[in-house]
């Protein structure tokens, strides 16, 4: 009796062992992808092989754990509401595939060409999405009956698992439905409203999904209320009337203003002939993916160099790694500068560009940063500007807060007073790289690059100056310095805001007559003080840095 006992317990054991947790959404392989088999009337996985052998299968296991295809896909696969591949298809070439795309997105859909054109590259971009860490969304904007919902089916339905969420669809499902899909979200005509809860909550939803890094929303789920991570990390296709009320939710999206077509040959209704092309695109995109998966993506050097909104390269640049057709490459780069002006240009409105042009003015003359003579600059430029926004001590936390900038009181000899003052510590290229990002005009930025005199440098800046030269090492002469200023502002005034360290360093060694010693005391000197930037074999000049400088040391030679 005993000896039963312990063979059913060791029976228990071992069914234990050999019990598999089971999980029902898109698998993270990606050499296996869920397909629709109308025959069957099933979803089941398809597997490229190695050896380019093609399996389908209920059910994919990986170590304890066992993938099915969520029964959503399922129902929301024979409602239409989903568009999945059936099986691979040849596709002959990447070039022909994209003519036969192009060709879909024509007949189906009105709209600019320069647009069509990118969301062909858009389709196969969101088929190898998840090789990125960033990616942009696309989106339609227009009054109804423009064909918004029209575009966002007809691009939708040959994207990588491409589903419709309509407009009463609430931010819960949104963000489960992609962590159990993980493919591209077709949103049309939902409402996106700070004003809303449901409103804020898919907001951020879309704030935080362009990125793998950030792309999740965390819930507390079960009877034990454990957090868990929904991943909201896909790409997203939006139809809408109006802009984004979040100007960050807007630096993610790459829009399209819908008209209404002239075009009679598009079909009013998209009847099975559509519907057949589709799926005839995503088996042979199914293809194109399982056969590109690997492939190592060219770095596109040009676009990461361009002088551009951070944010905006950021969620652009995976599409121009993907881009082959040089003409579209050269559109996309037209649109991106387009897209960063008008970035620039909302900006370039804001309370953030109206106190910076103040500074700036005020440099350019050499007056005192004091907090009440930048809030009396502002009165100055802007008669009608809202005055709660102009007393010193409101002004003073803006600079802090939203600015990044130090205010702190500095002694003033000549008033003998101690007011609150921006100090800049000598990095003057600070106040450039804000106003450019905030889209002040350009004019005004580089007046201040003109300075020769002093007299500015004698207020808020004459401590940090007075540090440096204090710390010079004393085997340096002050003219010897100048000297290589000089030199400094005649390089970055040519329009070289780099060059190669080698050169640097064997100019100064000309002008100290290969006397090392005194070559690498100014360099090490030139770098603690933020003249120069060293970045591993070329050299950075910061020219405002360079220009004050000079300007005290060419008075304390006079004295």
């Amino acid at each position: 009796m005993t000896e039963d006992k312990q063979a059913d317990k060791d029976a228990k054991k071992e069914e234990g062992k050999e019990k598999k947790h089971l999980v029902f959404k898109t698998t993270p392989f990606q050499n296996v992808e869920p397909v629709f088999i109308k025959e069957l009337n099933k979803v089941q996985f398809c597997a490229f092989g190695n050896d380019g052998s093609i399996a389908y299968h209920n059910e994919i296991a990986a170590g304890d754990v066992v993938y099915q295809p969520p029964p959503i896909l399922q129902k929301m696969a024979q409602e239409n509401f989903m568009f999945l591949p059936s099986k691979p298809e040849e596709y002959e070439s990447t070039l022909r595939l994209t003519s036969e795309i192009y060709d879909f997105l024509y007949r189906y859909a009105d709209y600019a060409d320069e647009y069509r054109r990118l969301d062909v590259w858009y389709a196969l971009f969101t088929w190898v999405y998840d090789l990125f860490s960033n990616l942009p969304y696309r989106r339609a904007l227009g009054d109804t009956g423009r064909g918004k919902s029209r575009w966002a089916t007809v691009l939708g339905s040959i994207c990588r698992l491409g589903y419709i969420q309509g407009a009463a669809t609430t931010a819960a499902p949104i963000y489960r439905l992609c962590d159990v899909i993980r493919g591209t979200i077709i949103i049309d005509e939902n409402y996106f409203s700070r004003k809303t809860e449901q409103g804020q909550a898919i907001l951020a939803i879309l704030n935080s999904g362009y990125s793998k890094i950030s792309g999740c929303v965390m819930r507390c789920v079960g009877d034990r209320y454990d957090p868990r991570p929904f991943i909201t990390y896909c790409p997203k296709l939006i139809a809408a009337r109006y802009p984004f009320p979040d100007e960050a939710t807007e630096g993610r999206t790459i829009s399209h203003f819908a008209y209404e077509t002239d075009r009679e040959d598009i079909p009013i209704h998209l009847k099975d002939e559509f519907w057949s092309e589709s799926l005839n695109l995503r088996n042979k995109l199914l293809l194109w993916r399982l056969r590109n998966k690997k492939n190592t993506l060219k770095e596109d050097t040009e676009f990461l160099h361009a002088k551009i909104n951070p944010r905006l390269k950021e969620v652009i640049y995976p599409l121009s790694a993907i881009i082959e057709d040089l003409n579209v490459k050269a559109s996309l780069k037209s649109l991106t500068e387009i897209l960063n002006h008008n970035i620039l240009e909302v900006r370039s409105t804001s309370d953030e560009a109206t106190v910076l042009s103040a500074i700036l003015s005020m440099m350019s003359e050499q007056k005192s940063l004091t907090v009440k003579n930048i809030s009396d600059r502002i009165k100055a430029f802007e008669p009608n500007y809202p005055y709660d926004f102009l007393p010193p001590k409101r002004l003073g936390w803006f600079l802090r807060n939203r600015l990044g900038l130090r205010v702190e009181r500095v002694y003033d000899k000549e008033k003998n007073t101690n007011p609150y003052t921006v100090v800049l510590d000598g990095d003057f290229e600070k106040i450039t790289r804000l106003a450019r990002q905030y889209g002040v005009n350009e004019e005004t930025i580089t007046s201040i690059t003109s300075i020769t005199e002093s007299k500015w440098c004698e207020g808020e800046e004459t401590a940090t100056q007075n540090k440096a030269i204090h710390h010079l090492p004393k085997i340096i002469e002050v003219s010897e310095v100048i000297d290589v200023i000089g030199w400094i502002k005649e390089v970055t005034q040519q329009g070289k805001e780099a060059i190669s360290a080698p050169i640097v360093y064997g100019q100064i060694k000309q002008k100290f007559n290969d006397d090392f010693e005194k070559s690498m005391a100014l360099l090490n000197w030139l770098t603690t003080e933020k003249i120069i930037t060293v970045n591993s074999d070329t050299v950075t000049f910061n020219l405002l840095s360079a220009v004050f400088l000079e300007a005290n040391l060419k008075r304390l030679e006079a004295k």
